[in-house]
Formats: structure tokens, C-alpha cells, sequence
């Protein structure tokens, strides 16, 4: 069983649904959940250095940070997942990246959150969880921000 649980690392539910996804896999017979953030870094940036000379891009600045900021995230959660988690951070479009990696990875499972907007936030924002649901090759588990996500509710296959 493979599960990619998809991460924004500004969303105080991501403890919250790597905890789930982990009971999720492990409920399912996985051995490990693969974690995935996608930092998007706007594109007319992505290639400025940083300071003049420094060797390091804005791009790739974010992505080191945001590196650092998932292994805290993971350090901070561990005592409370039930499986081992793989990391991995990624630049780009995130519905795209998340469904990239999916369908790369031969995942069963995304699990991800989402925020719940409506109206004009979601036509600005747009729905990253949307757009996962409509072009994931595998199924997709979405937690809603501030609900109780069971894995135990889930068909287990045998």
C-alpha cells in the first residue's frame, strides 16, 4: 500500500493529517507514508539570485527552508506516528506537483487538507484540493481544516 500525504506546511492541520495518514497506511498495510510540500515560489522569481553573487536562487532559498521546516514539522510529530514518514519538497503549481507525484510514485492513496474557502477567496485561490480530486490517478482523502479525520472508518482491504 502506497499513501502520499500532501502537506502545506502553513496549515495548522498538518500535524493533523500526517497523524492520519500514517494511521491510514498502517491500517491498510503500508510500511511507509511519503510526505509531500510544494513550495511555490512565483515563477518571475524562481531564478533571481538571492543576494548578488551568493550562488543560491530565490528558488532555491524556499525550498531549502522549506526542507528545514518539514523535518521540524516531522520531529515535532513523530512520537505520534504510528508508521515511518519519507519527505519530499518540491517547487511548482501545488495541485499539479501533488498529482505529478502521485501518478510518478504509483501511489494508492493522497490524503491532503483543505481550507474550506468559498466564495471570492476560492475563486481568487482557487482549490488545490480540487484540482487533486479531479486529476489524481489514485483516490483522494480530503480532511476539512478543524474536522476529525478516522482512518478507522475506511474500507480496509485484506
Amino acid at each position: 500500500m502506497k499513501i502520499l500525504a500532501a502537506v502545506d506546511l502553513d496549515d495548522e492541520l498538518a500535524v493533523e493529517i500526517l497523524v492520519n495518514a500514517c494511521a491510514t497506511g498502517k491500517a491498510m498495510g503500508a510500511e511507509v507514508v511519503d510526505v509531500i510540500h510544494v513550495e511555490s515560489v512565483p515563477l518571475r522569481y524562481a531564478h533571481v539570485s538571492v543576494q548578488q553573487g551568493a550562488g543560491e536562487t530565490v528558488e532555491e532559498r524556499e525550498l531549502r527552508l522549506s526542507r528545514n521546516r518539514l523535518e521540524t514539522l516531522l520531529d515535532a510529530a513523530r512520537d505520534r506516528l504510528s508508521i515511518p514518514v519519507r519527505p519530499l519538497v518540491v517547487s511548482g503549481d501545488p495541485a499539479e506537483q501533488i498529482v505529478a507525484e502521485a501518478r510518478r510514485g504509483k501511489f494508492e492513496f493522497v490524503v491532503l487538507g483543505t481550507h474550506r474557502r468559498t466564495g471570492v477567496s476560492r475563486m481568487l485561490m482557487g482549490s488545490i484540493a480540487e484540482e487533486v480530486v479531479r486529476h489524481s490517478p489514485c483516490p483522494v482523502i480530503v480532511v476539512p481544516t478543524g474536522t476529525a479525520f478516522h482512518p478507522d472508518a475506511l474500507p480496509v482491504r485484506s
